[in-house]
């Protein structure tokens, strides 16, 4: 059996279609180490590599830490393409040449279209971010098939297609909408107000906290965490924790054994599949395709790491690493991606220009001259300034037969200068609109103004009083300041949304059940 295109041996290999690469320009893959012995500084064997939806300026990276791993033609594997945004469908192209190729296949068995269409089947599954994005992308798919004909797509949000996989699970369960699972928490919080020790019983009925409590609950749920596991290992009692291990356990009672949500199909997914069920599921697809992501669940981790032996996958991730402040929010996801040791991508390379973006060194360039005219006047004050330039615009409308609406100027703060624009401009002749920024009803004091007027009608809103009392604006006599902080502490002790009602007494139970434990 012959070697890949990674060649067995090499640490890594790097390999740029009809292009050469100095070593000095090789960045090191993630959890690349030079002490280990192991380093290979210089270019592996080129192999041709044909990719279709991706450029010329393809760098590949494979890294290969036990010198035993290859990867044949025909065995499922793990992408992750790195770059800049790209298409929002980025593998579009690559989707409409598989239908075309499947389509035209199908019909060599002398079909009649629609005959075909039902005889179809798909090769691949395409995971996008919102519903929006799936619904649009079906349309695009249909409109680019034959005849308008095509039977539905397999574009799903990553927990749609989990859900989508659990019902094809013998004996799944029916699964809830969040209607249903909303009026399900609300019942459990009802029955068990009691017994809870976080929550008071005014609390538990609202309507916001209801959804909070969802929120959460699916997220444990959905996370794999059962009420021992959510409690075990405490150093000290939590009374939210030890609420909602209570929550979990009466909220899978009341489901039984006929129900589950969202978040218990995804763990059974997770806890059931495995490469034979798989297949058996999915027979026909070769390739899972994935971009518009940039927060991953530990669900997706737990997914790609089971399905990768059988299916391959693609993930396209907006990410440079050569600019990790930038994409800060995107390195926890990067880094846990690299740790199930994928093929990493890199669709284009940073120009010299922007590799200097976002970095605090600075190197020294050759100044170029630019392909536009640039004028430097120095002037003493403002006026002198505004003067110039309307000199100048005069000259340029007369002179050149610039239209004066072609002509735009830019101040780094309009408000100092609009006065004066006013006055040298209207001297001039020369008709003019200013847009000095924010409407007055947006400026920083007009807005703490009317916060003052707004928060007794608004049932004292405690965000949009931390919002007022930390203004630079607001500035009471000693006797009415209130700290930020503690107000703000307040809310989150007592959850607290306004300060109005019974808030003061909550306050003092509070301060004596904290006595208590003290």
């Amino acid at each position: 059996m012959s070697p890949g295109p990674f060649m067995e041996g090499e640490n890594f290999s790097i390999i740029r279609k009809k292009f050469s690469i100095p070593a000095s320009r090789v960045r090191r893959p993630f959890g690349y180490n030079t002490s280990s012995g192991k380093g290979h500084t210089g270019l592996s064997r080129a192999t041709k590599f044909p990719f279709a939806s991706l450029s010329d300026e393809v760098i590949f990276f494979q890294e290969n830490p036990n010198s035993e791993q290859r990867i044949m033609a025909g065995t499922p594997q793990f992408q992750l393409i790195i770059g800049p945004s790209g298409p929002y469908y980025y593998f579009k192209d690559e989707i409409v040449e598989r239908i075309r190729k499947s389509f035209s296949s199908t019909r060599k068995n002398n079909l009649l279209d629609t005959e075909a269409s039902h005889q179809f089947t798909y090769d691949f599954i395409y995971l996008l971010p919102v519903k929006r994005a799936v619904r649009y992308f079906k349309e695009q798919l249909i409109d680019a098939s034959p005849r308008d004909v095509l039977p539905d797509p397999p574009v799903f949000t990553f927990y749609e297609f989990m859900v989508h996989v659990y019902r094809r699970f013998p004996g799944a369960r029916k699964v809830i909408s969040q209607a249903m699972r909303l009026f399900l928490v609300e019942e459990i919080l009802k029955k068990n107000i009691r017994r809870l020790t976080f929550f008071s019983p005014v609390s538990a009925r609202r309507r916001g906290l209801i959804r909070k409590v969802d929120e959460l609950l699916t997220e444990l749920r959905e996370y794999g965490y059962s009420s021992q596991e959510l409690v075990q290992g405490l150093e000290e009692e939590d009374r939210r924790l030890h609420d909602f291990a209570l929550l979990i356990d009466e909220f899978e009672a009341i489901l039984g054994r006929r129900l589950i949500d969202e978040a218990g199909a995804i763990q059974q997914v997770l806890d059931r599949l495995d490469g034979e069920t798989w297949r058996k599921l999915f027979p026909h697809v070769e390739v899972i395709y994935m971009n518009g992501y940039g927060l991953f669940t530990r669900p997706m981790f737990r997914f790609f790491e089971m399905i990768r032996q059988v299916c391959s996958v693609k993930i396209k991730l907006d990410y440079l690493p050569e600019h990790p402040q930038l994409f800060e929010h995107v390195q926890p996801a990067y880094e846990e991606l690299c740790k199930l040791n994928p093929i990493i991508l890199q669709d284009r390379k940073p120009e010299p220009w922007e590799r200097q973006l976002f970095q605090r060194r600075r190197v020294q360039q050759r100044l170029e001259i630019p392909g536009k005219e640039v004028l430097v006047q120095f002037c003493a004050n403002r006026r002198e300034e505004v003067s110039f330039i309307a000199n100048y615009v005069k000259r340029l409308h007369l002179h050149r037969g610039i239209p004066l609406h072609e002509i735009g100027i830019t101040f780094p703060s309009p408000e100092q200068y609009a006065p004066l624009i006013h006055e040298v401009f209207t001297r001039h002749n020369l008709p003019y609109n200013i847009s000095t920024g924010f409407p007055l009803s947006q400026s920083p004091l007009v807005r703490s103004f009317l916060l003052l007027l707004e928060i007794p009608l608004e049932q004292y809103d405690l965000k949009r009083l931390l919002q007022l009392i930390t203004s630079p604006f607001y500035q009471p006599v000693e006797d009415l300041y209130l700290d930020p902080e503690s107000v703000k502490l307040l809310g989150q002790e007592l959850r607290l949304t306004h300060l109005h009602g019974h808030w003061q007494e909550r306050l003092e139970n509070h301060l004596d059940y904290l006595k208590q434990r003290v």
